[in-house]
């Protein structure tokens, strides 16, 4: 039989105390957060491949479960876009399942199915995704999303992707969205130093013979991105410019360095 729990934390709060001198009593206000975390964890039943050893898919699903609008966003356009956009699983033949309950249903489908009369079926299974809110402010909501998973084989899978909305426009932003006309190329520099600077080369170092894939052997920028606090987060992903064994790259560009960069409106401060 499986095992199925799933856990909602309290929302969260945070308080204000605003001293008023002259006065016996402080005033506190209270702020929540327009979103609660809702955490599914499940296991399959077992399979017995090995009935020694039987193995099991494990699953474990953090993710903001919205509860009141934000800019020109409801609650539910939210849910929505949490639901279709970061919680979506391609399975064995292609299709996609989306939605934290078809996603679960889909990998132990596919765990079941790789499990029935596979000799090499004796590892577990195991996924972890987690949905963060990464920054919010008046202007921006930013969504890292965060997959771990191992299905066999030498090692597991990481993968983490970055979005940024305006909440106030209604729209997932792109690169182009928050660079000033004409200024990829100016932010593709700035980005390039900091990447030297992450991984200490040289500012001629051939990238090409320091184990970089790039095409034409020319830093390129990745479009997975946000809009964060202190700076850009620009994010590459295992594979997706060097071996596995490299990891992944996190460049955090403050917005210092990117005026007359990026528009007037993404350089961000908390609010």
């Amino acid at each position: 039989m499986w095992k199925f729990i799933i856990s909602i934390t309290g929302l969260f709060v945070s308080l204000i105390i605003v001293s008023n001198l002259g006065a016996k009593n402080a005033n506190t206000v209270v702020q929540k957060k327009p979103y609660i975390i809702k955490i599914l964890r499940k296991m399959s039943k077992p399979c017995l491949v090995d009935k020694d050893a039987p193995s099991y898919a494990k699953l474990e699903i953090r993710y903001p479960y919205f509860v009141s609008s934000i800019g020109q966003y409801s609650a539910n356009e939210l849910n929505m876009i949490v639901q279709k956009a970061h919680i979506a699983y391609t399975a064995y033949d292609d299709s996609t399942a989306e939605g934290v309950e078809a996603f679960a249903n889909q990998f132990f489908k596919d765990f079941d199915e790789f499990c029935s009369g596979n000799e090499f079926a004796s590892a577990d299974w195991e996924l972890s995704k987690t949905i963060n809110v990464s920054f919010l402010n008046k202007t921006v909501l930013s969504l890292n999303n965060t997959t771990d998973a191992y299905t066999g084989g030498a090692h597991g899978f990481s993968q983490t992707i970055w979005y940024s909305y305006d909440i106030q426009s209604h729209q997932h932003l792109s690169l182009d969205d928050i660079l000033q006309p004409n200024a990829k190329k100016k932010f593709r520099k700035v980005a390039e130093r900091y990447f030297r600077q992450f991984y200490e080369l040289t500012a001629d170092a051939n990238l090409e013979k320091e184990g970089f894939e790039f095409a034409n052997n020319r830093f390129e920028l990745s479009d997975n991105f946000a809009l964060l606090k202190k700076g850009i987060m620009v994010y590459y992903n295992s594979y997706d410019i060097a071996a596995y064994v490299v990891g992944p790259t996190e460049l955090l560009i403050p917005y210092q360095d990117l005026a007359g960069i990026i528009r007037t409106k993404y350089l961000l401060r908390e609010s």
